[in-house]
């Protein structure tokens, strides 16, 4: 079983396609917010 990248609680997967990163929209909202708050690279 996967761990959400933000929250790092479990995540269920399905059997097909891409596998799931977050556990909610809002986990997935809160990585986005912290990508963009992040300084650029070099």
């Amino acid at each position: 079983m996967a761990r959400c990248t933000q929250c790092r609680t479990e995540v269920d997967q399905s059997e097909r396609g891409r596998p799931r990163r977050y556990c909610s929209r809002s986990c997935q909202a809160r990585a986005y917010r912290a990508r963009r708050a992040a300084p650029p690279p070099g």
